[in-house]
């Protein structure tokens, strides 16, 4: 009698729940990395350190997913002959050979779609890829690189480019590097401009319903106006003196 199949190859854990602050070692506060993050278009000629290149896949792992499905793959691309094709399958944008390494954001969409349905498919593996390449573009703003995320690609040559199976759908290429260009901050629309409150026409908050919002505001008036207060009485009081000066004589 044959034996039944029994499968010998030991089980590996995939998710791993060490500590994770570990594998990061930039040392830029978070608000610095949002502010001062650029689309970087223009990089040396020098390699990043693979440690570094490893921080920013930590911190794309370590990512907001749906339903803790993590559905992505993030293929690294280094060789130069490679990184040339890839810039000509993304609409002839040769600047993207220059940057050392290419991360190619691939989604394995059929796994969420088994969890989701058409949404998951269309929408939350969208929403994971972005969660994650944003964060990758953080970690790399943290640790003095520079970055750009770029969506205009042909996908069947990224694909072939990559040797990647039909059923992954690329969603994103990251370019990383030491930046060779300082661009500007570019205009932002004002918090007033793209906040409203409680539906698409609540554009009022009033103080009495956000005092702690608008405290520092509040503060800010009060110490102008104690100041120019003390200025006109200073200013008063002085010709006050005048005034009695020129009397008595």
């Amino acid at each position: 009698m044959a034996k039944p199949f029994t499968n010998s190859i030991p089980h590996v854990a995939i998710f791993i729940n060490d500590h994770p602050y570990k594998y990061f070692v930039g040392s830029m506060d978070a608000f610095q990395a949002i502010v001062k993050r650029r689309t970087i278009r223009k990089y040396k000629q020098k390699d990043i350190p693979w440690d570094n290149v490893v921080t920013c896949l930590h911190a794309g792992r370590f990512a907001p997913v749906a339903g803790n499905v993590f559905n992505m793959r993030f293929i690294i691309v280094k060789a130069e002959a490679q990184r040339k094709a890839i810039a000509e399958a993304c609409m002839e944008q040769y600047w993207m050979q220059d940057a050392p390494i290419h991360i190619v954001v691939v989604s394995e969409t059929l796994k969420m779609e088994r969890y989701y349905g058409q949404k998951g498919a269309r929408v939350y593996t969208l929403h994971n890829c972005a969660a994650a390449a944003e964060n990758i573009l953080l970690a790399a703003t943290a640790l003095g690189l520079g970055s750009a995320w770029v969506g205009a690609f042909d996908e069947e040559k990224i694909k072939d480019i990559c040797n990647l199976p039909g059923m992954v759908d690329v969603q994103m290429i990251i370019t990383l590097g030491y930046a060779d260009e300082h661009p500007p901050v570019p205009l932002k629309r004002s918090i007033e401009d793209i906040c409203n409150f409680g539906g698409w026409h609540g554009r009022v908050e009033y103080p009495k319903t956000g005092i702690n919002m608008w405290s520092p505001y509040v503060a800010r008036i009060m110490d102008e106006t104690k100041k120019a207060v003390k200025k006109g009485a200073k200013k008063a009081h002085q010709k006050a003196r005048e005034m009695v000066k020129g009397k008595g004589s």
